[in-house]
């Protein structure tokens, strides 16, 4: 957040989602000071998910993305769009949505594979419809 060393204010969306991420006060004090932030309070204050050695960031984003292009691609976009609106949404609309997402769920070629892996006791494989 060093905006303010060039007297600007923080853009794409990050003073709208940062004091979502630390809260209002770690989130004013980052974007007002400029200061470095270390990778472990980023990580702490939940602002980035994992830490890994510069060595193996790579080796680390790669597993990551590996085990999400394996998973059912259609439930995996639902959970992200759960997630980016409940946030300003009532309990109850968010309730029904997913309701709706998981009746979405319930009718694809992923479920009944998730479903039939569980059964028979071994690994499912998505095949993303």
């Amino acid at each position: 957040m060093a905006f303010v060393r060039v007297g600007a204010v923080p853009d794409l969306g990050a003073a709208w989602m940062l004091p979502r991420l630390v809260g209002p006060h770690k989130a004013r004090e980052w974007m007002m000071l400029g200061d470095v932030v270390t990778a472990d309070e980023a990580h702490r204050l939940g602002a980035v998910n994992r830490l890994a050695a510069p060595e193996a960031v790579l080796t680390e984003a790669r597993a990551i993305a590996a085990k999400l292009a394996a998973g059912p691609r259609r439930a995996l976009g639902m959970m992200k769009q759960m997630v980016n609106c409940y946030g300003t949404m009532p309990l109850a609309a968010a309730l029904d949505h997913e309701a709706d997402a998981q009746a979405r769920a319930f009718t694809t070629e992923d479920f009944r594979e998730g479903v039939a892996a569980f059964k028979e006791k071994r690994p499912a494989r998505f095949g993303g419809t």
